[in-house]
Formats: C-alpha cells, structure tokens, sequence
C-alpha cells in the first residue's frame, strides 16, 4: 500500500517555475509601425500582390511540369534528372523563389555559409522553426527533399510543389515508413538531395530552441544546421497561435524592408556514441548550435503546444497548458496522453475558468463530507502557498501523491471491501463511536456507488450480476472503480481511512 496516513500525509514537490511559453508569443505593436503599415497598405502592397501573382502562376505551371515528368528508380522513388535538378535548384528556387521572397517584404537576404554537399551532409535541419516564412525560405534557398504528411496531398498547389521536390511521404500512423524510404536513397545510385528536417516540429516564438524531435537523427549520418534570423525585427514574422498565416503576410508586404539572415553552421558528425543514441545525438546537436547562435534553450516542446490549444478548446486560458513537457516527462515521467487526461480533469474542476483550481473548487466537486480532509488535501498540492493551483502544480500532485494509490490495484480493492464492511454493520447497529468517520464517508460513497448501479440497470435490459468471492456483485466494485477513475483525488482523501479500515 502507498505510503501515506491522514497525519503525515507529504505534500507534491514543488519545481522551478516554468520560462515563458514561447508558443504564446505576442507581437507588440507601436505607432511608427502602425504608421508604416497604413502607408504601405496604399502603396507597396498592390504592387507586391501583382507581383507576387506573376511569380506564383508560371512557378506552378514548371513544378507541375517536373512533377509529371519525374523519372522512377529501380528501388521505387523518384529522383532528379539533371535539368530538372537545375530548374528546382536556380530557376524555382534562386530566381523564383527569391523573387517572390522580394514581394513578401525580404528584398535582401544575408547568406552566412554555404550548403555542403549531399555527400557530406544527407541530412539537414532547420532550426528556430520561428517564422510563418520558413517554408519559403527553405525552397528559395536551400536545396533537398522534404518529408511531409499524405495529407497535404490534399492542397493542389502544395501538392505540385512538394512533388517537384521529390517529397518523402509519410502516413501520422507509419511514421518508420520514412526512414526506410530514406534508406532506399541512400543506397540508391541515383543522386538524391538531402533531406530537410524542422527538428522541433513545431513553431514557436523567438530566442529559443525547443526539444528536438528525434526523427532526423536516427540515420546515423552527418547533419548540417541552417539557421534563419530576422534580426531588428519586433515580432512581425514570428508565429504564435494569436497569429493567421495571413496576418504575417500582410503585415510583412506592407513594411518596406525586413532584415533576414541565412547562416550555414558546420556540418555536424556523430560519435559512435551518437549513432547509437538518437535522442543523446539530437540534444548535443541542439546545444552546438545554441552555443553558436546564442540561443536559449528551453525546456518546451511540440506537445506543449498540443497542450495549450487543448485548454482554450477546454475554455482555459492558452498559458493553461504551459507545463514543460520536457519536465513533465523526464522528472514526472508524465506522457502526453496522460497530461491530455489531466488537462481534462483539471477543467472540470476549474469552475470560472481562470485557469486556477482553489480548495473551494476541490470541495465543489468531490463532495467529500469531511471538509477538513479536502482542506488538508489541497494544501499538500499547493506547494506555492497562493491558496489555488495552476495545471502544472495539478500534474505534480497527481504523480506524487494520487498516482501511486491509482496504479495500487491492491489498495482499491482493500478499501473498497472496507468501505462496503462498513456500510454493512451500519445497517445491523454494529457500528462504535469511533468509526463514526469512516461511517460518513462509507454511506456517502456506497450511496454513489448503489446510484451509478441502479442507473446501469435501468438502461440495460440485463440486470444480472456476478458475485465475487467475498459475496459482492462485479458491477458494484466497477462502479466504485469508475467513481475514483473520474475523481481520482478521493484516492488520496481515502487513504485517510487506511489505518481504521484496517482495524475494521
């Protein structure tokens, strides 16, 4: 059984505060940029629209042409001919492409570097994935093949585009389906370009690096960082989930000029170690480059995101969903799936919304007849002191202290025939003053549990039960199952009776 009693009951640890959210950034406007953008709405954007339309048409007319015309290797794939390799390369990419990257408000572009070979570079990774204009950096500038979900295959003007480029796709649920593709162009003998990587999988805010994912670091082979900076810039070209592709887009083609910067680093060789570890191999790549780049490293990843548009779909506020998934997982050991479970919870819980739960809201929703148990429980969560608890405090009480009693399949089953002991003698008069507690709480819970019951065989037209060996009906202990499943705080609030039930 978990160790824990009503009297020394630990409280939840309490981490470091967790950094600023940076898939929640927020671009500060001020008056000279107000400015800038009314003048340029009337003079530089009708211009740049019409442009960017006669750059745009004739660029998908030539992608759909190499599209059709792409040549299929003995091992499946399809590959470059020499002169479609030149017009992916400089026609789409350097003449095209940087002139529709003119319209969009990127007249000049520093190049720090230039791109290594593909036999010395396979593999190449892109990072801060920070802009709404990454994509059209990489295929004006960089030149490889992407790998890309089946579902784009839906947009038709992606589609073209991401063909040309001899795309790798890929299914969400066959992810290894691209390493084996890949692994096919490697032991090609027709030349493929490297293939380009968003390691953190996802956009965020400036100045940070935030987890790489693992996937281009499984190949064992040598990696080339490109970085993409916009350096003087307030925020216009950033992403954040307050911002629309279109917003960015409008904003950018209005101003005049925006600084941008291609930086090349170093190609980048596994140890043997590396090779072996593609999670250790991933982070030592991600620590180069912040060292080179000056870069933050933040503890966020891909699912902090999933978790922030989770809590507004759930009406809390985005910075909800802040918890660090890196912490959570690595110190917690905390999966997604489950954080999505207690991101729901959390919800119910939260009555206005705010983003807080408060002992008010415990007590609102377990209904637990012994106010001071539930007092006593939310202070062992409120690690902080502030009498309420962000989701992230709420995660950390559930892995310390709810958690153990939940995977504790021993302790529900003792607590539950304690419980329905005690229900029992109160019906026969057995019952002495000092079980007066446990009574309250066993004919509370047992009521909930004879409700859920009755309401089950209402709805079904089978009303048997099978009784276990201790003479109870099944769907009585799975319906006292379900209740701690769905509130699974009177685990812990349960425990408290431990040491009487014992006695019982």
């Amino acid at each position: 059984m978990p160790p824990s009693s009503p009297t020394n009951r630990r409280s939840a640890r309490r981490l470091p505060d967790s950094s600023e959210n940076p898939f929640c950034f927020r671009v500060h406007w001020t008056s000279a940029r107000y400015l800038q953008v009314c003048i340029g709405a009337v003079t530089l954007l009708p211009i740049r629209i019409i442009l960017a339309l006669c750059i745009i048409l004739p660029g998908i007319v030539l992608a759909k042409l190499v599209s059709l015309t792409l040549p299929v290797s003995a091992e499946g794939f399809s590959y470059h001919k020499p002169w479609q390799r030149y017009m992916m390369k400089v026609i789409l990419g350097r003449c095209l492409g940087r002139g529709l990257l003119w319209c969009l408000g990127f007249p000049w572009i520093r190049e720090y570097g230039t791109q290594a070979d593909v036999s010395e570079a396979p593999v190449v990774v892109v990072c801060p994935h920070t802009s709404i204009f990454d994509s059209f950096f990489v295929g004006s500038i960089v030149h490889g093949a992407y790998v890309s979900l089946k579902s784009n295959r839906n947009f038709p003007l992606v589609k073209d585009l991401l063909e040309a480029a001899v795309t790798i796709w890929i299914d969400e649920k066959k992810k290894d389906d691209a390493v084996v593709e890949f692994q096919k162009r490697l032991k090609s003998t027709e030349k493929s370009p490297p293939i380009i990587f968003f390691p953190e999988g996802a956009v965020h805010g400036p100045g940070v690096l935030t987890e790489f994912k693992q996937g281009a670091f499984k190949f064992e082979l040598p990696v080339q960082p490109i970085i993409f900076r916009f350096p003087e810039d307030p925020g216009w070209t950033f992403w954040s989930n307050r911002r629309t592709l279109a917003e960015g887009l409008f904003q950018t083609m209005c101003i005049a000029y925006t600084p941008a910067e291609v930086h090349f680093l170093p190609v980048y060789t596994p140890s043997e170690k590396e090779e072996q570890d593609p999670q250790l191999y991933a982070t030592n790549v991600r620590n180069a480059i912040s060292q080179q780049m000056k870069l933050n490293l933040s503890q966020h990843s891909r699912q902090d995101m999933i978790l922030t548009s989770l809590a507004v779909k759930y009406g809390l506020p985005a910075w909800t969903g802040n918890v660090e998934y890196v912490v959570m997982r690595d110190t917690l050991h905390l999966n997604l799936d489950l954080l999505k479970v207690l991101l729901e919870r959390f919800a119910v819980l939260d009555s206005d919304k705010d983003g807080f739960v408060t002992s008010e809201d415990f007590a609102a929703d377990l209904n637990w007849p012994v106010a001071e148990d539930v007092a006593e429980l939310f202070r062992t969560c409120d690690t902080a002191e502030r009498g309420k608890i962000t989701f992230r405090e709420y995660a950390v009480a559930y892995s310390d202290l709810i958690r153990p009693y939940e995977e504790d399949a021993a302790f529900i089953s003792q607590t539950f025939e304690a419980l329905n002991r005690s229900n029992a003698d109160a019906k026969t008069g057995r019952t002495s003053v000092e079980d007066q507690r446990l009574l309250s709480v066993s004919t509370w819970l047992m009521g909930l549990v004879a409700n859920g019951r009755a309401r089950e065989r209402t709805n079904s037209a089978e009303t048997s039960s099978t009784p276990n060996r201790n003479g109870t009906s099944t769907d009585i202990i799975d319906n006292f199952k379900q209740i701690v499943s769905r509130k699974p705080e009177l685990l812990v609030l349960l425990s408290s009776l431990s040491s009487v039930s014992m006695e019982s």
